[in-house]
């Protein structure tokens, strides 16, 4: 079971992973404290090779250093 934090990182436009498989997948990670789904307007699933890149660079490094304050599901 996956208990680390875990951010889903998609684009609007991704034709891969549809929001469906991307609710499931989110929530599966049921021992998460702290989970987030991200989609990012106009960005597909290549979104590192495209336009958007800088918006999933954020969203990564903002994950990761802890800054965007996610809400745990336990409200801690």
């Amino acid at each position: 079971m996956v208990q680390t934090p875990v951010a889903l990182i998609r684009g609007e436009w991704d034709g891969v992973v549809p929001d469906e498989d991307a609710r499931w997948l989110f929530d599966a990670f049921k021992a998460c404290t702290v989970k987030r789904d991200i989609k990012i307007s106009r960005g597909t699933h290549l979104m590192h090779l495209e336009v958007m890149r800088a918006a999933l660079y954020r969203e990564t490094n903002t994950f990761f250093l802890g800054e965007d304050h996610a809400v745990s599901p336990k409200g801690s």
